[in-house]
């Protein structure tokens, strides 16, 4: 049984991850074709790739909790508490947690700016 949760808990962290960094590629590539002037057309093609990356956002901050949790059940299962570099390899472990949990932290922030700049 422990054998057939590890194997789930593995798969489900590196489908996050994939997941994770498909997403942030994504992004990096919307911003820099921004900058790079490749959108030039017409006025909703200058605004598309900032659709793209509040998408994006939206995408990562409803992907804290369960890439949170799917995280420290990959650092339990693995064995990694026991190794020798045990707090590098669980830094490097989560890091995709971070990630979302720093989207979820900027979706809030353009949320509350948003409804404070409204009421004005």
């Amino acid at each position: 049984m422990k054998t057939k949760m590890k194997a789930i808990i593995y798969i489900a962290y590196f489908m996050c991850v994939t997941y994770i960094i498909i997403l942030s590629l994504l992004a990096a590539h919307f911003s820099s074709a921004f900058w790079a002037s490749q959108w030039i057309g017409s006025y909703i093609s200058f605004f598309y790739p900032f659709i793209l990356n509040t998408n994006i956002t939206i995408a990562l901050a409803f992907g804290t909790i369960p890439v949170a949790v799917i995280s420290v059940g990959f650092y339990r299962l693995s064995g990694i508490s026991r190794s020798r570099f045990y707090l590098t390899k669980g830094i490097i472990i989560g890091v995709p947690a971070f990630l979302c949990f720093c989207a979820a932290l900027l979706l809030a922030y353009e949320t509350a700016i948003r409804v404070i700049f409204r009421s004005f």
